[in-house]
């Protein structure tokens, strides 16, 4: 059958009819081929920058969120300290307080109430911390 369709084509066509029918269906694939390469790569060019980028804006947010995260948890231990230090100058208030009133007393001895006022407010402040 193929040897019949050769022969009717080349009763139509010459042999070099023929084989420039099949060079020219091969040229015109290689160039289709061609252009379709050349018009992926020139997409994929297009497209590469913003590839970049979008991964690139991904990394950043996933660190920013990271930062965020210990930020947070520095803010919760600043809070912390900030409630040390406040008990820290309430317990040290106090204690001057005492020491002030007991001084005074050694050098009056009329001012004996205020030395039991600073005595009970100091017994009350140990008491509530244990």
């Amino acid at each position: 059958m193929t040897n019949f369709v050769i022969l009717a084509m080349t009763k139509l066509y010459s042999l070099y009819d023929i084989v420039t029918i099949i060079l020219s269906a091969c040229a015109a694939i290689i160039t289709i081929s061609g252009a379709i390469v050349a018009i992926s790569t020139l997409v994929n060019r297009v497209k590469k920058p913003t590839k970049l980028i979008v991964e690139r804006v991904e990394k950043c947010e996933s660190r920013l969120t990271q930062h965020d995260e210990r930020l947070l948890k520095i803010n919760d231990t600043i809070e912390l300290d900030r409630k040390s230090i406040t008990e820290l100058a309430n317990e040290n208030k106090i204690t001057l307080k005492t020491l002030l009133a007991m001084m005074e007393y050694m050098l009056n001895d009329e001012d004996k109430n205020r030395l039991i006022v600073a005595k009970d407010k100091l017994h009350n402040f140990l008491v509530s911390k244990e």
